[in-house]
């Protein structure tokens, strides 16, 4: 049986007073230009900030920083996610500290075996979701999310690789302003990396994150990107973590931000000295393209028509799961 943490007890998964009533304000007002100053004027952003203050971040003051990594994967079983996880495993921040979940969301018999290996090699803890047709990263988080009781985690994928200091520093970045979601430019490996970061995972050699900075590219369509972020578990959870209506990929992670800031929880960047690293593959590998299109046209219709902060009903995140 489920059990809601104790910080978000109130109604148990059912998402707090406050934050149902600021969603429901962005719900009618948030649609027009108009609607959005009504709700700057009368104050919402600063409702949901002292929201946050009190009901969270006062109320885990004594609770020890440990944080969850969370990484949704399927049919990806190969020096990405080794790489992903041994960036974890040499972190400067307390490893006792340091969670790995992985969620595997509907890989083939033979790629969930190989994951289940990889993932015992680096101590990470793996949730396994079979019968599921339809790849959708917010279902995946959500299982991951829904099952996290870390005070901070971090939202990520299997091919991206954190510089030693990223989890200290997220989290000291956190302690200093806790109202926040700490995010980081995503730094684009060029394909030519790709037989290198490979050969290091067979190997299992640490790669030289510093130099594989070098030969990166920033994206260049926003500062901070929004898919790897590290804030307060119980963020998540009162806004029943990402909405389900997304599927394939494209738009969840926007979305899942802007809810966070209607509430009062800004991006703020990590120090320039950690960063991370997304390792090269084919752009929407193993999908068709004609049909990833078409799923990115229909989040791009969800995510401009929807402003509610809370969504999914109180069964998010839950789906029949085995433990790897």
């Amino acid at each position: 049986m489920d059990t809601a943490a104790p910080w978000i007890s109130e109604g148990g998964w059912r998402s707090p007073a406050t934050v149902r009533l600021l969603s429901a304000a962005w719900d009618r007002l948030g649609h027009t230009s108009l609607g959005e100053r009504l709700l700057g004027l009368g104050g919402a952003e600063a409702m949901g900030r002292r929201w946050a203050r009190s009901r969270v971040v006062k109320k885990l003051q004594a609770v020890p920083s440990d944080i969850t990594v969370l990484i949704g994967i399927r049919n990806r079983t190969d020096h990405r996610i080794m790489n992903a996880l041994q960036s974890l495993r040499h972190q400067v921040y307390p490893q006792g500290q340091v969670h790995a979940l992985v969620v595997d969301y509907g890989s083939e018999a033979a790629e969930a075996d190989r994951l289940g290996e990889i993932c015992r090699r680096f101590d990470a803890r793996i949730v396994r979701v079979e019968g599921v047709a339809i790849w959708s990263r917010s279902r995946c988080l959500n299982i991951g999310l829904r099952q996290t009781r870390t005070k901070y985690v971090m939202t990520s994928d299997a091919d991206i690789i954190l510089s030693p200091s990223y989890l200290a520093d997220a989290v000291a970045t956190l302690e200093s302003r806790p109202l926040s979601v700490v995010c980081a430019p995503m730094l684009d490996l060029p394909e030519a990396s790709t037989c290198a970061v490979a050969r290091a995972a067979r190997n299992g050699d640490v790669l030289d994150v510093e130099a594989l900075r070098a030969e990166s590219l920033a994206r260049k369509e926003m500062e901070l990107h929004p898919s790897a972020g590290v804030t307060f578990t119980a963020y998540h959870h009162a806004i029943r973590g990402y909405d389900e209506f997304y599927e394939g990929w494209g738009r969840e992670d926007d979305d899942l931000v802007s809810r966070l800031m209607a509430l009062g929880i800004r991006m703020t960047a990590i120090p320039e000295t950690s960063f991370y690293l997304h390792q090269w593959h084919p752009k929407y590998e193993g999908l068709d393209p004609v049909e990833q299109a078409r799923t990115l046209e229909r989040n791009t219709a969800h995510i401009r028509r929807s402003r509610s902060i809370v969504r999914n009903d109180g069964n998010w995140g839950r789906t029949p799961v085995s433990h790897g």
